[in-house]
């Protein structure tokens, strides 16, 4: 009521109403303030119960999908524990460092992708299988765990899914338990580093913990934790695991895509890998957070000057999902 009254306006010049719902009474309460008709309060609490603040986007999607909103319609939100400036100031503070890696990770890990290294590194592991499930398996183990140790896990298990399918495709045995131990592994490995998983840095740098101090006092735990699945994998996978083929005869392997471009990625992921350990140790000291900028921001401009690719669609490939929801979730502790 007070912010119509503060714009010079009725009730009568208001077209919708999107109150905070936690009860039906508090919403008839506000609206009869307003001097509103009921008529014009959206109401969805019979749906989906108490959605709090969440419920202006819910009612303005489902009214919007309706075709009950027009241009120029004046609606009034309501909505109570909405954070102020100061609280996402503080919520991103703390989010900053572990989107910042995330980011960085992600547009590495994409750079890496455009080179075809991933395409000879299957070709390589099918060759090191042997046609055997048990070697295939604890190849997979070998293969995600480092990746995942320095690279986003999401965006690492994306990228290497299609070569731990097209090995187990080409092993003839399902791929679908393979890709959910490459998951299990993924988190494991986050572990083996400062920067392996958001989760992991957050709690690190909480305690004023570097990269190097991590991996002297608690990588040996995440190395355990990446060791300890390989035991159960006869148990998990069994199947797969006794599973036995003959292999065609080895082909070539396949060409990386711009031998030069490849080295300029592999130059960048080795700069990142080499700031994390000793970037602190600078006298203008480099945190990971800030290394991973800084190799994405490489990255981006590496991809510029090669013109393989625009770096708009580096950029659109980036999980910003992933990273919106972080955030979310940051403002929603705070």
């Amino acid at each position: 009521a007070e912010i119509v009254e503060r714009n010079n306006m009725t009730g009568a010049q208001v077209d919708w109403l999107v109150p905070h719902q936690a009860n039906l009474r508090i919403i008839d309460a506000t609206a009869e303030r307003i001097g509103l008709d009921r008529a014009k309060v959206m109401i969805n609490i019979q749906k989906y119960g108490n959605t709090t603040a969440a419920t202006i986007p819910l009612c303005l999607s489902e009214w919007w999908q309706e075709g009950k909103l027009r241009k120029g319609q004046t609606i009034v939100l309501a909505a109570f524990g909405i954070l102020g400036k100061d609280d996402v100031g503080a919520a991103m503070e703390t989010a900053g460092g572990p989107l910042a890696l995330l980011f960085g990770g992600m547009v590495v890990a994409r750079m890496l992708a455009m080179t075809g290294i991933f395409a000879r590194v299957g070709a390589l592991f099918l060759r090191a299988s042997r046609g055997s499930g048990r070697r295939y398996l604890i190849l997979l183990v070998a293969l995600v765990a480092p990746v995942c140790a320095l690279l986003p896990n999401a965006t690492t298990v994306i990228l290497l899914a299609p070569v731990i399918v097209g090995v187990a495709r080409a092993l003839k045995v399902d791929f679908v338990g393979p890709l959910v131990i490459a998951a299990i592994v993924s988190n494991s490995a986050g572990m083996l580093t400062l920067v392996g998983d958001p989760a992991t840095f957050l709690v690190g740098s909480s305690i004023g913990m570097s990269f190097g101090e991590y991996l002297q006092k608690v990588s040996l735990a995440g190395l355990l934790a990446v060791l300890v699945i390989i035991p159960l994998l006869p148990r998990l996978l069994p199947d797969i695991w006794h599973a036995r083929i003959d292999l065609p005869p080895a082909t070539d392997l396949p060409p990386i895509e711009r031998p030069a471009f490849a080295a300029f990625a592999l130059l960048v992921l080795a700069i990142m890998v080499g700031l994390f350990l000793f970037g602190e140790e600078l006298p203008t000291q480099l945190g990971p957070p800030a290394v991973a900028i800084m190799a994405a921001t490489l990255a981006l401009l590496v991809i510029y000057e090669a013109r393989i690719e625009p770096v708009e669609n580096v950029l659109r490939d980036v999980d910003w999902k992933t990273l919106v929801f972080l955030a979310a979730i940051f403002c929603l502790v705070q």
